[in-house]
């Protein structure tokens, strides 16, 4: 097996067998035979070990071992990346500020660019274990500190944690009032720092999630808001016939909500349509999926309880 099977193996498995894919790492440390490969390997071992498994000393065990493996060098610094934020979560704070003053020297990026990258990474790894308290706060203080100090490559850091967050917190079945304002505030940052660093694509797909949070908020005028504003900026640059299908399927959704059937139905219609053209059979599975949550029948008054908790 070489590295990029097990890493793509790794990331298809990891939800539903992360111990075996966990093993698999640790038996496989020889892999990474250059230091630009540590923080894939290491991406992939701290979400399975540390935010699957819960278990981040392990995670930070395998991370140690990788890391020392390699000369410091500015190739290293994705694997020092990840050995700071296992060292985090795992309390040893000191060696994460030590490793962090390290990815520093090594970098040539900016001491706030790092913070802003690394804190991110904490504030995701809080949040997926359920720790609102301190994920919460850290949140909020990478958003202010990326609009103000940050860069291209900070920016689609706090991009990809916002975005992580706000689909965890959509997809939940039950939200608290709390839960419900950090969707909201997550996917108004994805969308903000996506247009900053992003392509038309990527801003395209963030007002998507944000018409996905707004049905979940119980907003469904602002989803229906958002969910043109996208398919405009489809029209605009090109074509995107899956995401524009869900797009629709979104503001079909939305029009549900509204309780306004023709509009529902033109654009259930339309989603349909672009849908039948899928080549996929996990494109076909995942539409469905997603069809079958936005039937007009669907009880809307388990929606709000739902949203309220």
């Amino acid at each position: 097996m070489n590295l990029d099977n097990l890493i793509s193996s790794g990331w298809s498995r990891h939800a539903d067998h992360p111990e075996e894919v966990a093993t698999e790492l640790e038996s496989q440390v020889e892999l990474v035979a250059e230091a630009a490969q540590a923080g894939g390997f290491l991406g992939l071992a701290n979400h399975t070990i540390g935010e699957h498994l819960g278990d981040w000393p392990r995670a930070k065990k395998l991370a140690s071992q990788i890391v020392e493996r390699h000369p410091q060098t500015k190739d290293l610094t994705g694997g020092l990346m990840s050995l700071a934020l296992a060292h985090y979560m795992a309390g040893d704070w000191v060696a994460a500020l030590a490793r962090q003053a390290d990815i520093v020297r090594l970098s040539g990026d900016s001491a706030a660019v790092i913070q802003i990258k690394l804190y991110a990474q904490v504030t995701n790894a809080l949040l997926a274990a359920g720790d609102y308290a301190q994920g919460v706060p850290l949140y909020s203080a990478v958003l202010e500190l990326a609009r103000t100090k940050g860069e291209a490559a900070s920016d689609r850091s706090v991009a990809i944690t916002s975005n992580n967050l706000a689909s965890g917190l959509e997809e939940l079945t039950e939200r608290t009032p709390e839960q419900t304002a950090l969707m909201l505030q997550s996917a108004d940052a994805a969308f903000e720092f996506w247009k900053r660093c992003g392509t038309w694509v990527n801003t395209e797909r963030a007002l998507y999630l944000l018409v996905l949070v707004c049905n979940a908020a119980g907003k469904p005028d602002e989803a229906r808001r958002h969910a043109e504003e996208a398919l405009s900026v489809i029209a605009e640059n090109g074509e995107e016939k899956a995401d524009e299908a869900f797009i629709r399927l979104a503001l079909a959704n939305a029009y549900r909500l509204l309780e306004k059937r023709s509009d529902y139905e033109v654009e259930l219609a339309r989603a349909d349509e672009l849908a039948q053209g899928f080549d996929s059979d996990a494109m076909k599975s995942w539409y469905a999926s997603a069809r079958a949550k936005v039937l007009w029948n669907q009880s809307l008054a388990e929606e709000a309880s739902s949203v309220h908790g």
